[in-house]
């Protein structure tokens, strides 16, 4: 991540100089309010038939087609299982439940079972408010998601 700080000279008012760094932005006093986090995506391959997906920070329109393409090779390699974890995402927009959306949908054409880990309000909410919670098989944890299989107990199906 580059953070960019500008400033003016007093000996030349209309110029600018602009600083470029590298690494995470400084920290912030105590009395401002937190800055979401950007999207970050981590993927890995529990066992031969199953990938999870765990996502964290901010997954809005600026981060959501980079998810979805995360989301589109996964399918394409996956044998089984697909489990999308989100209970480190801070911030949800629609953007990144239409993604799910369409993961969910061509993951349901191969015969892949998606299989959603959610462990915070913030996605729940959204979940509910766009009335998708129901098109989603949903697991409480990953280690549930992939110990209990294709169809976890007591977790409705998708329509």
């Amino acid at each position: 991540m580059a953070i960019v700080s500008a400033s003016t000279s007093a000996n030349a008012p209309n110029t600018a100089t602009a600083e470029i760094s590298e690494g995470p932005p400084p920290a912030l006093p105590a009395s401002r309010p937190p800055v979401e986090r950007p999207l970050w995506l981590r993927v890995h391959q529990p066992d031969s038939g199953s990938h999870v997906i765990t996502a964290g920070g901010t997954l809005d329109s600026a981060g959501a087609d980079e998810f979805a393409d995360v989301l589109r090779r996964r399918i394409d390699a996956t044998f089984e299982r697909m489990v999308v974890d989100f209970s480190a995402v801070s911030f949800l927009t629609t953007a990144g439940v239409v993604a799910l959306l369409e993961a969910g949908w061509r993951a349901q054409r191969r015969g892949i079972s998606l299989v959603l880990v959610t462990g915070n309000r913030v996605v729940d909410r959204l979940l509910e408010l766009m009335e998708v919670t129901e098109r989603f098989v949903r697991a409480p944890s990953v280690a549930s998601a992939l110990a209990t299989g294709a169809d976890p107990a007591g977790i409705p199906q998708p329509r």
